[in-house]
């Protein structure tokens, strides 16, 4: 697999009422001192895609995620587990997986047929019956991740050197590093443009307001004056009949 590609991890999630509770927070959590979450911590990359797996179901695979990052769990610091509804097993999770782009697809029926004995987290590979970089590309198309960037990456200047920052550290990637500064650019000049033709938009609507104001102003003028004209003549008619009598 080539390194710019994405590596796909596996999770057994049990019935996964945990994972939905926590999915609204986009965040996992795993117990780090298992062979599994080691490898997992040591070698996952933002980017990295997490594919969530039901427990007794044959394999199905009910969601997936986009990785950002992970934290070791502090009391106080960190949300409790009540809080993200793992209340439901009892369990001793000391790591959160921060993930985006969460998408539930237990719809789609995707049997990965994996077992449940080895290791948790693991790496897709051919004992996997679903093709995960393919349904990768299906499920995620490229616009969608490159609007997901456009959220997280950022332009920081200090003591005269322009950083690249994520929400996990710097940008070392040259390729990346060029996209994201296109990026950043484009988006900055089209927030300028768009500041022009709001400004430009305010002042034709102020324009269409003063015209509008001015019409109504003269309606109402000219129905005074036309009341006026009446009220003349109703005076001058009764002063008429009043010389009479």
């Amino acid at each position: 697999m080539s390194s710019n590609q994405p590596t796909n991890y596996l999770f057994r999630v049990g019935d996964a009422s945990h994972l939905w509770s926590s999915s609204e927070f986009n965040i996992w959590g795993i117990h780090s001192n298992t062979s599994g979450s080691k490898f997992f911590l040591k070698n996952v990359k933002p980017g990295d895609v997490l594919w969530f797996v039901k427990g007794k179901s044959k394999g199905l695979i009910v969601a997936t995620a986009i990785y950002e990052y992970s934290i070791k769990r502090v009391n106080g610091e960190c949300m409790p587990f009540e809080q993200l509804g793992w209340v439901n097993v009892p369990g001793s999770w000391d790591t959160d997986i921060h993930f985006k782009n969460f998408k539930k697809i237990e719809h789609m029926r995707l049997l990965s047929q994996i077992k449940g004995s080895a290791a948790n987290p693991r790496v897709y590979n051919k004992n996997c019956l679903v093709n995960l970089p393919e349904m990768y590309t299906q499920i995620y198309p490229t616009e969608e991740l490159v609007q997901s960037m456009d959220l997280n990456v950022r332009e920081e200047v200090f003591e005269g050197t322009s950083y690249l920052i994520t929400t996990n550290g710097d940008i070392q990637d040259e390729q990346i590093k060029k996209f994201a500064v296109a990026l950043i650019k484009s988006s900055i000049n089209n927030s300028d443009e768009d500041d022009v033709e709001t400004e430009d938009e305010d002042e034709d609507e102020d324009e269409d307001k003063k015209e509008d104001e001015k019409a109504a102003l003269e309606k109402i003028l000219d129905t005074c004056s036309k009341i006026n004209d009446e009220i003349t003549q109703l005076i001058s008619s009764l002063n008429t009949r009043l010389a009479k009598l």
